[in-house]
């Protein structure tokens, strides 16, 4: 089963046309201390975790799995294919 996650605000992110990625840093959606509210598993009977990002045009929400992690960058991938954005990177900060 799918589980809800707290959508991320589309508007928070700068996209880059050239390679279809949405950028942002973690900091852009509240303080660290807080910790990664964000994040979490997509689904009752996995491990994978991922996040959510709502349009603020349309209104959907898509959801894109945690591709990788480092200590720079955590890098997402959508679950569906999308004919736009090809992953979404959040900076380390």
């Amino acid at each position: 089963m799918e589980l809800p996650l707290p959508p991320l605000d589309l508007r928070r992110f700068t996209w880059s046309k050239n390679s279809r990625t949405l950028v942002a840093s973690e900091s852009d959606f509240g303080p660290l201390r807080e910790g990664k509210w964000w994040l979490g598993r997509l689904h009752d009977d996995s491990v994978d975790v991922g996040i959510a990002i709502k349009s603020h045009k349309t209104n959907q929400i898509k959801r894109f799995f945690l591709y990788k992690n480092d200590e720079e960058r955590m890098v997402f991938h959508p679950i569906e294919k999308m004919s736009v954005v090809l992953e979404v990177i959040l900076l380390n900060d």
